[in-house]
């Protein structure tokens, strides 16, 4: 039923809770660093950072995603803006990435690392980085510590490694990385930029299954979580991280 939930997830002005204007932060903060020249992607959906990447730097950019439908999605907007020269698509499965090693001055990876593992995420791609190169990640927190039951099962399915601000700080430093930078995306993030317009899919979804239960649980299934996340909201969130590998 995978194309159920692509069918959920596509036409969205993003795949995740974000705000162009931390993605900026983010890039402007490795720019008072180095010279950004090559910048690689990971999990970029449709597109929506990357293309606020190229539109605010000269880099080169290489986006990744395993779903060529949203690929197709980014090219006909690259075309369209005049910036096909800087940014490439490449359909590739983000645990078995076949790219250059050493190659790229930072790695971007907005609400995509938990389908590798944060750990994982963290020491399998730092091999495409240059020399003390840069990470950009988003990643799923709880705020606090003692979530409601509801909320902790829902998300022990969803994101069985999900961790505290602090556990994923711990861990970003024992994987020998720097924390250069780190802050939290906004509700408004999640609400006006995510889930409004996901939940009007959802709407679509639910009149055109109406009469097939095996789709209608997917699709419940992110209403679910969209209704959590308004009940909960100060109980977790995105938290960004613009980190630096000390080799």
């Amino acid at each position: 039923m995978n194309e159920i939930f692509y069918e959920v997830f596509s036409n969205l002005p993003r795949q995740g809770p974000g705000d162009i204007m931390l993605t900026i932060k983010a890039l402007n903060i490795i720019k008072q660093e180095i010279n950004i020249e090559q910048i690689l992607d990971v999990g970029c959906g449709s597109g929506f950072q990357a293309i606020a990447i190229a539109l605010n730097s000269s880099a080169e950019i290489t986006a990744v995603d395993n779903y060529q439908p949203f690929l197709d999605e980014i090219n006909k907007q690259l075309v369209e803006m005049g910036i096909n020269d800087r940014l490439k698509t490449v359909c590739q499965n983000m645990n078995s990435l076949d790219l250059p090693l050493g190659k790229y001055d930072v790695i971007w990876s907005e609400g995509s690392i938990y389908i590798t593992g944060f750990e994982n995420g963290l020491n399998n791609w730092r091999k495409f980085l240059k020399p003390k190169g840069f990470m950009v990640i988003s990643d799923a927190n709880w705020f606090k510590s003692n979530p409601p039951d509801e909320l902790k099962d829902f998300w022990k399915n969803e994101y069985p490694g999900m961790m505290t601000v602090e556990e994923n700080k711990k861990l970003i430093k024992k994987c020998g990385y720097e924390i250069i930078d780190s802050f939290s995306l906004s509700a408004n993030g999640w609400m006006n930029n995510y889930y409004y317009p996901l939940e009007k899919n959802v709407y679509k979804a639910r009149k055109k299954y109406i009469n097939n239960s095996e789709a209608l649980n997917i699709i419940n299934g992110v209403q679910i979580e969209i209704d959590l996340f308004k009940k909960y909201a100060d109980y977790y969130g995105y938290m960004f991280y613009v980190i630096q590998s000390k080799k």
